[in-house]
């Protein structure tokens, strides 16, 4: 016979190795810092690469670039003449691109340098780095709505892809950069500018999954889902495979982490909410210092995750530690999970009600840890090592 296994982080759990849903109170964010340096509303936000950044871009005309950490400022762009609606991060850390009145700018990480300057026929709202940072896309125009592609860092223009009577907003490339997406879940080739759609299921601002097989974003008319749902669907072809219920209003953005197996979204009900994507389940519903919540980004190495509000505020979040997957494998169980502060201590008990937990091993900053499963009842945690 083989043994009930049940495995425990936190106040989470998963039962018999499969999810099962969890009641977790409605709380804020564990902020690491926050700040409302800026004046007017929170356009965006984006993580570097290496997790040690966050610009955030306001309509109050400015950029600022802070440390996540602490919050401490490293500098302010301040060259756009108008509101800034998007910042982007090149993947290689070298650059950060903004999208703000008629231009996209190009400045350099390491001092803020403004390194090029393109003016636009047309207001410019959005700003992606294909993978290898050497493309940038824009979406220029506001009546007559352009995405154009520049050679990164020259800006010399490459080709235009797609052309629409409205701006085109929220681009993303595909993690294998051979196609871009904007907001409308409309899916344009780099190479040529063909497009295609996830029709019927269109989705409003969609992400990519890290391995590129998933899309997800907020469903809309006619995607066959309850409003402010949020769907993950096949990349390929649009086929669901999850969808997300919750939100009382409208989805504004969703990020995956790094596993691809979880998601953060922000909503017009002043929430976020944490997905396990397999279980259709909310870990974590956060609801305090969320009002007015908008952009959202993911930092790469999981562990935290940005969001900016509309009076201005910016803030920084510890993702926490929960378990994201559980495997048996023969006569050994493989758990798997995410967040937290990268040194954890896995334990294991016989018995809840004595409360004593035995260490497995040493303290470890793996993210996995695989045990040999006896006949006996055996339960797991893993503590967050938080310094």
């Amino acid at each position: 016979m083989k043994p009930t296994i049940a495995l425990t982080i936190l106040t989470g759990a998963l039962l018999s190795g499969m999810p099962c849903p969890v009641a977790y109170g409605q709380a804020a964010p564990d902020i690491v810092w926050k700040t409302n340096a800026h004046s007017g509303i929170v356009n965006a936000v984006a993580i570097s690469p290496d997790s040690t950044l966050v610009a955030s871009a306001s309509d109050d005309r400015t950029v600022q670039v802070r440390r996540v950490t602490d919050g401490v400022l490293v500098y302010r762009l301040t060259n756009h003449v108008w509101v800034v609606h998007g910042v982007a991060f090149s993947p290689n850390g070298q650059h950060l691109a903004t999208a703000g009145d008629t231009t996209w700018r190009l400045w350099r990480v390491t001092d803020g340098t403004e390194v090029l300057a393109h003016i636009s026929d047309g207001e410019v709202f959005s700003v992606a780095f294909s993978p290898d940072s050497t493309i940038l896309a824009a979406s220029e125009g506001y009546y007559f709505g352009k995405i154009r592609l520049y050679n990164v860092p020259g800006g010399t223009f490459i080709r235009q892809i797609g052309s629409s009577p409205t701006a085109y907003r929220g681009l993303v490339f595909s993690p294998n950069g051979r196609e871009l997406m904007e907001a409308q879940s409309y899916i344009f080739d780099v190479s040529d500018g063909s497009v295609r759609e996830l029709w019927p299921h269109r989705l409003h601002f969609p992400q990519f999954s890290p391995d590129g097989h998933f899309i997800a974003g907020a469903t809309a008319a006619p995607f066959p889902a309850p409003d402010w749902a949020i769907a993950v669907v096949n990349a390929n072809d649009g086929t669901p495979y999850r969808v997300l219920e919750g939100h009382k209003s409208n989805v504004l953005e969703v990020v995956f982490l790094p596993s691809g197996r979880t998601l953060l979204s922000s909503s017009w009900d002043d929430t976020l909410r944490l997905w396990r994507i397999a279980s259709r389940k909310a870990i974590r519903v956060y609801d305090e210092e969320t009002q007015g919540v908008r952009p959202i980004a993911m930092a790469p190495n999981g562990r935290f995750f940005a969001y900016g509000r509309r009076d201005g505020t910016v803030a920084v979040a510890r993702v926490p530690v929960f378990i994201s997957h559980v495997q048996r494998q023969g006569g050994k169980t493989v758990i798997e999970w995410e967040g937290g502060g990268g040194h954890y201590q896995v334990q294991q008990c016989t018995a809840l009600s004595n409360g004593s937990w035995e260490n497995l091993g040493a303290p470890t900053t793996n993210t996995s840890f695989t045990n040999e499963v006896s006949g006996a009842c055996v339960f797991y945690r893993v503590q967050d090592l938080v310094d």
